[in-house]
């Protein structure tokens, strides 16, 4: 019988449930489902939970239930160890170049650092455990589909080595691909032929999925898709920052820009996209503030325009943020009508936005935002929906000419159908799902704080957690930092 392979690459519930959700299409269909638990390959990576903390305060860790479940429902599981593997890792020579890019761009997300010193033993130690893992994760997974008559491979995100991993294995044994993934949104899975990180793919699908659907109803699912994203969105946002965003009414916005609409300037948080491949790396500047530079030389002495700063700078490393700060003061001396709004300023991003006449922004989700609410967006770099939107694209110095006296692109439509298929292509979550995740998790009260305090981001060890706890209490201030933590300790 042919087998539809499940990779599993760590404890986080909310992966471990929807694995289910995976098991009960690919069941649906006749077919036989398979896990195979790659997380004991890749200690502490991938972890939602420490193990070595679920051990010290006695709770049972989700990677414990999730195979219990497996074994109930006679799914079969293959757990298998490094002392198995059957082929020499000096045979991969073709696929190391793969894995070593994916570990660099694993390094820049945990280090919270675009250029990160991997002179620094935490990082060589890191890179050293991504490395073997991804060798031992190819190795399980070439054997696995030698042995088996595997036609079909889920996989999770994709990005990290031992995913790249599952990849190359999968690639060279001619198994269709399929990626999973937490959906956008709470309550959905991402579930395609290509991974949620490819833009080019998911641009070319676009018209696949809106295909079925009349304008009026693309355009209602596309505007509900922001109004989710904004603070007057219903239940949990899907920009988590909005919640720290100042009441729009609060007259703040009246007085900034009662003279003259002005120009916007967002930065962006993703630095480790440089690391995805040529596709995201079509820009010729070397990082977003040398961008920033030139195009505020673009803009006249006499246009108020402002830079708002990611909220996510916070989190950044302390190496980076020093080094970012500089590159922001640098900014404010050199042009005296550049207005700054920190990370930590509540002025809601979306007001800004209504009270501006053209946004600039690196690569982030906010330029097809301000796109849907009728603005002239200019992107610095690659985004994963600039293919489709046709948005103003400005990669280098020559592109910047003229680039706030050009006819305004009409991108309105296209962005609100973009948005539409970032919707559509999520599958809500079952209600079984939902028990799962909820039966995989940890339990509720000060135990469950603590387990998710010391794995703050997803972070390799209890230590990453720590420094970038309080990397991040130092980079903000300091009523700021007591306002978060208050809620953090108000979480049921």
């Amino acid at each position: 019988m042919n087998k539809h392979l499940i990779v599993v690459c760590g404890n986080d519930p909310q992966y471990l449930g929807r694995v289910f959700q995976l098991i009960e299409v690919i069941q649906s269909t006749g077919s036989s489902p398979v896990v195979l638990d790659l997380s004991h390959l890749n200690p502490k990576i991938g972890n939602a939970y420490q193990p070595i903390f679920l051990k010290i305060l006695r709770t049972s860790s989700p990677t414990e239930k999730f195979h219990q479940a497996l074994k109930r429902l006679d799914i079969e599981l293959m757990y298998p160890q490094v002392e198995c593997l059957k082929s020499e890792k000096e045979t991969f020579n073709r696929e190391i170049e793969q894995i070593h890019e994916a570990c660099e761009s694993a390094i820049i997300s945990y280090a919270r650092d675009a250029n990160p010193n991997l002179k620094r033993r935490r990082f060589r130690k890191l890179y050293h455990e991504l490395y073997s893992g991804a060798l031992n994760s190819l190795s399980i997974l070439n054997d696995v589909l030698e042995r088996n008559e595997v036609t079909e491979i889920f996989i999770p995100n994709g990005r990290f080595p031992h995913q790249r991993a599952a990849i190359t294995a999968a690639t060279a044994a001619e198994v269709d691909i399929n990626y999973y993934e937490k959906g956008d949104f709470s309550e959905s899975i991402y579930l395609q032929k290509y991974s949620a990180l490819d833009r080019i793919e998911s641009q070319k699908d676009v018209a696949g999925f809106l295909e079925h659907y009349d304008k009026e109803t693309v355009e209602t699912i596309g505007k509900k898709w922001l109004e989710a994203r904004m603070p007057s969105g219903k239940g949990k946002p899907l920009n988590a920052y909005v919640t720290n965003f100042e009441d729009p009414n609060s007259g703040r916005f009246e007085e900034l820009f009662s003279k003259s609409e002005w120009i916007g300037i967002f930065t962006s948080s993703q630095d480790e996209f440089a690391s995805l491949g040529n596709d995201w790396h079509l820009h010729e500047w070397s990082d977003q503030y040398s961008a920033i530079s030139e195009v505020l030389e673009c803009v006249g002495v006499n246009q108020p325009v402002y830079l708002r700063v990611h909220p996510n700078f916070a989190s950044k490393s302390h190496r980076a943020y020093k080094r970012e700060l500089k590159e922001i003061n640098s900014l404010k001396k050199k042009h005296p009508n550049l207005h700054v709004f920190m990370h930590d300023d509540k002025v809601n991003s979306y007001e800004l936005i209504r009270h501006s006449r053209h946004i600039v922004v690196w690569d982030s989700t906010i330029g097809l935002e301000a796109m849907i609410l009728g603005k002239d967006v200019t992107e610095l770099a690659a985004s994963y929906y600039d293919e489709y939107t046709g948005v103003a694209r400005c990669f280098s110095s020559k592109d910047l000419q003229g680039i706030f006296d050009r006819e305004k692109a009409k991108t309105e439509s296209k962005a609100i159908e973009f948005a539409a298929y970032l919707s559509l292509r999520e599958i809500p979550l079952t209600a079984s799902t939902r028990a799962s995740i909820k039966a995989f998790d940890t339990p509720t009260g000060l135990r469950k704080k603590f387990l998710n305090l010391v794995s703050t981001g997803g972070n390799t060890s209890a230590w990453f957690a720590f420094i970038q706890i309080c990397d991040t209490v130092r980079h903000r201030k300091v009523k700021n930092s007591i306002r978060h933590f208050s809620s953090w300790i108000n979480v049921a």
